[in-house]
């Protein structure tokens, strides 16, 4: 018996510019560090004095008529720079306004359903605006409560971050929504096994956002790539159905609708 099945719901975003110019940004400062990311995050590490320094005495060695202490001002120039333009484009991916205001179209039209949705940060899960919001915010004692009113119930919504990716026993979930996430293939499975827990004959509905033309067109295909639920008999595995907004709201309406036409950009990020 099928027991799921899963949309990745790509968004083509009006603002895609902004992300492509912060990415331009991001590759002009990580050329200066030869494309090496540990070499480059590192800079403002613990020891990011340390290692900034000791960048500049190679580059200093390399090329006899650097100054260093100019050089020194270059190297932490790039390094923040490149720091703040990745968390740019994570913020810009992460929060984008398209997720929540689709996120609530799925509620709005699931009034009946049990739903947990995941998201990059507690503001977005609070931004939703619908049932729980369940994250490292509250205390333990809060967050039982919260758990316990959620379970009890037989519809409704429970937003989280990270707090339910595993360990979360709560009976008769069968729809998630999937704002933020990354390409941790173990990660996936855990969020997606919160939906698709058998039970009786449930069928479970599974929603992702993917921003086009950005690097989360990346993580969802490694997220996607060495799926472990494969290994398990319990449920059959279900290829993830490409639709964008428009069918997004033909499938809520119980409509007939098309899969993604437009190609999804396979470009190889780097980070």
């Amino acid at each position: 018996m099928v027991g799921y099945v899963e949309y990745k719901v790509i968004l083509d975003v009006p603002d895609i510019d902004i992300y492509k110019q912060i990415t331009k940004e991001f590759n002009e400062h990580f050329e200066f560090f030869n494309y090496n990311f540990n070499l480059a995050t590192s800079m403002l590490g613990k020891e990011g004095y340390k290692i900034r320094s000791a960048y500049r005495d190679k580059l200093c060695e390399e090329n006899k008529g650097l100054d260093p202490k100019e050089t020194f001002k270059m190297i932490t120039y790039h390094a923040t720079a490149l720091a703040r333009a990745l968390q740019a484009r994570k913020k810009f991916i992460n929060e984008h306004p398209e997720k929540i205001r689709l996120t609530r179209e799925i509620i709005k039209h699931r009034p009946n359903a049990k739903i947990i949705t995941f998201s990059a940060t507690t503001e977005i899960a609070e931004k939703i605006g619908y049932g729980y919001v369940y994250t490292g915010k509250d205390s333990k004692k809060k967050g039982r409560i919260t758990l316990n009113e959620f379970a009890n119930k037989p519809s409704g919504v429970l937003n989280t971050v990270k707090k339910c990716d595993e360990g979360l026993d709560c009976p008769g979930i069968n729809l998630a929504i999937i704002l933020g996430y990354d390409s941790s293939p173990t990660r996936y499975k855990q969020r997606k096994g919160r939906a698709i827990r058998k039970e009786g004959n449930k069928i479970s509905e599974l929603f992702t956002f993917v921003i086009n033309d950005t690097v989360e067109t990346s993580w969802f295909a490694k997220s996607h790539s060495e799926d472990p639920s494969k290994k398990k008999e319990t449920l059959e595995v279900n290829e993830p159905i490409p639709i964008n907004e428009e069918n997004l709201m033909k499938v809520l309406r119980g409509e007939d609708y098309e899969t993604y036409k437009r190609p999804v950009s396979k470009f190889t990020f780097r980070f």
